[in-house]
């Protein structure tokens, strides 16, 4: 009966801002119905957690989540003011991998010179971290643990989001760069940062020239960040399942499929309880890796 408010705890430009507005269009496209997309970033996405777990559980307030706006927030923030896993999880819609980038300029060449400079002298390393234990913050500490460094030695730079990633690499204020790739495409297509590695198994199709870290002999650097929609602890279910269905409707699309990957992610659904399943052992991955000092 009226428009829809998703807000997005990030700044525009980066895969969950781009992806939630994706699914805006589809819906208003295909179904007539009106989603605002409302971008409060900033404090390592708690204030716009709050708002969203305020809200009344009616369906018309909503979250544009992922994993460093959820599970990974109770294991870097002390007293969070809220529980995460009693928000209501609705369903993933898409993924995107991480992607290691240097500034244009840098002396590094590959993925192996990046790392053996944070091994031979990591109090003068740098690298971008959205705080909290973002993706930014899982993948340097993965390269941190495979080379036996203390991950606390290196020197955080902390941007304000994904997008912002490639600004801050771009003027080469780090040595380590990166976010996902739909956050990362626009910069590095223009020249102004450099792809060393895609952190997975595969290369992404649209980069053909990045090997991953699998093929680099570092399979453990690996991290893909889900995007989705969570609500309001209580939400109905027969609100989650027409979200769900929806959402189905959106991944199966052709059209969806091709956008979603030229912005640098997969369309993939997972359902309400298998995307909490899906949190819960995040969890536990993620608070033994940021348990290494």
């Amino acid at each position: 009966s009226r428009a829809i408010d998703i807000i997005v705890p990030y700044n525009p430009g980066g895969s969950t801002d781009l992806s939630t507005r994706i699914l805006a269009d589809h819906l208003k496209t295909k179904r007539g119905i009106v989603v605002n997309v409302i971008n409060k970033p900033g404090g390592a996405t708690v204030p716009a957690n709050l708002e969203v777990y305020k809200a009344r559980p009616d369906g018309y307030t909503l979250f544009a989540d992922n994993t460093s706006a959820n599970v990974t927030l109770e294991i870097a923030i002390k007293d969070l003011p809220f529980k995460v896993m009693d928000r209501t999880f609705v369903a993933m819609h898409s993924a995107s991998p991480y992607i290691i980038t240097v500034p244009a300029a840098s002396p590094y060449k590959t993925l192996k010179d990046l790392l053996d400079d944070l091994k031979r002298d990591p109090e003068k390393f740098t690298y971008v971290s959205a705080g909290a234990l973002a993706n930014h913050d899982v993948i340097y500490r993965q390269a941190a643990k495979v080379l036996g460094v203390d991950p606390l030695k290196a020197k955080p730079i902390v941007i304000s989001g994904a997008a912002m990633a490639a600004v801050v690499t771009a003027a080469s204020s780090v040595k380590m760069g990166g976010g996902t790739i739909a956050s990362q495409l626009v910069a590095i297509n223009a020249g102004t940062i450099r792809a060393v590695a895609v952190c997975g198994k595969d290369r992404w199709e649209e980069l053909p020239g990045v090997p991953s870290t699998a093929e680099l002999g570092y399979p453990t650097i690996q991290f893909d960040q889900w995007n989705g929609i969570s609500g309001p602890p209580k939400l109905p279910t027969s609100i989650v399942k027409v979200w769900e269905e929806y959402i189905q409707e959106m991944v199966k699309d052709p059209g969806i499929i091709s956008h979603m990957k030229k912005t640098g992610a997969w369309a993939r659904y997972v359902g309400s309880e298998e995307l909490r399943k899906y949190a819960q052992n995040t969890f536990i991955e993620m608070k033994a890796l940021w348990e290494l000092k």
